[in-house]
């Protein structure tokens, strides 16, 4: 596991694509070309991919980037501060891993 700052400004621009590519594959008239152009990138993967399997690994990036419990903080101090492993900071990291896998990220 590593610490990386991530600016608020890009993870709200994720979370706008993200919304905008749920309302696509939703059938949003609005958002029509878009579901499309998702169902094409889709097919180039190697293998092919479901729109909604790509929609579910956008989400789980989501899910890590926006993990905001008190283990974060207590994990996230324990790294910058280059701290000597404790119990304290074992539970945190288990408790991130928890959640994690509640959310569907292994």
């Amino acid at each position: 596991m590593f610490l990386r700052a991530v600016p608020t400004w890009e993870t709200e621009a994720l979370w706008q694509v993200h919304i905008t590519l749920k309302q696509a594959q939703g059938g949003e008239p609005d958002a029509a070309g878009l579901g499309e152009l998702l169902q094409e990138a889709g097919e180039y993967c190697n293998p092919p991919q479901a729109a909604a399997d790509i929609l579910g690994r956008l989400n789980r990036v989501l899910a890590v980037l926006l993990l905001d419990i008190p283990a974060v903080r207590t994990l996230a101090t324990a790294l910058v501060l280059n701290t000597p492993q404790d119990t304290h900071v074992q539970t945190a990291y288990e408790q991130i891993h928890a959640a994690w896998a509640t959310a569907g990220i292994h």
